[in-house]
């Protein structure tokens, strides 16, 4: 079903590039695997498809309200999603690639723990990414490893992300790697925090598979306790134009 979306935002009569389009998920299933939407059948000619569908961990429930249609929640112990199984088609998050990931995200609990939105895991010779609730869970942050210990990252201020369980908000997340690592972490697309701290990237297949509602790092991290949606991960930077499309002053919009 296509959701009724007010105030919808236009190109100009085109369509939203859908080029780069890895992984998209409505998390509108009752059930079972989430499903990646980012199909070739779909018009994402870039798109991972069935091979970063996810299979669950835990007990997610499912059906929940989201900022579109449905959403799913975790319990922020244990309930996450695994994605795919080959590593290598998630090379993207962890070399010389440029991405954007953007979500909406709404937590459960007040700003307590540190808690995983999404990621294949660091630290140690990890090489991969992660993304979380830090500092207490009032900030935000985006940290890669090469394999070889030495880490990128930034993360926001303080206080960045708002302390209270009733409201979603949207983060839009950036690595701009053709800007010698340039990073940029948008809440509600106007809440920027940019950083620069480039780091030799490793060409080998990332350690682990990606998650959703975890960060993929095995200890010091808890799950997320809280919903997530209309999670889509790009090979590229998004426009400013995008960014207001899928923000849609608040409302949130679908990529069709």
């Amino acid at each position: 079903m296509t959701p009724f979306i007010t105030n919808p935002f236009r190109f100009g009569g085109s369509t939203f590039d859908t080029s780069g389009i890895k992984i998209y998920f409505h998390f509108e299933e009752s059930s079972g695997n989430i499903i990646n939407q980012a199909t070739t059948g779909a018009g994402f000619a870039d798109g991972l498809g069935s091979n970063s569908d996810g299979v669950s961990s835990g007990d997610p429930t499912y059906s929940q309200t989201g900022k579109i249609d449905n959403a799913i929640a975790y319990d922020g112990s244990g309930d996450f999603f695994t994605l795919g199984s080959t590593k290598s088609d998630f090379k993207f998050l962890t070399d010389d690639t440029n991405f954007t990931i953007a979500f909406w995200a709404k937590r459960s609990t007040a700003a307590s723990t540190i808690q995983g939105t999404f990621g294949n895991g660091e630290g140690g010779s990890t090489n991969g990414m992660g993304i979380r609730y830090f500092g207490s869970g009032t900030q935000y942050m985006l940290r890669i490893e090469n394999g070889t210990g030495n880490a990128s990252k930034n993360k926001a201020t303080t206080n960045y992300v708002p302390d209270n369980t009733t409201t979603w908000y949207h983060y839009i997340i950036t690595l701009d790697k053709d800007s010698g690592g340039v990073w940029n972490i948008y809440r509600d697309n106007a809440n920027n925090e940019t950083n620069t701290e480039d780091l030799a990237w490793s060409a080998s297949d990332p350690t682990n598979l990606p998650t959703v509602a975890h960060d993929g790092q095995s200890g010091g991290i808890n799950p997320l306790n809280g919903l997530i949606d209309e999670l889509v991960v790009f090979t590229r930077i998004i426009t400013a134009d995008e960014r207001e499309y899928l923000y849609n002053s608040g409302n949130g919009q679908i990529i069709a």
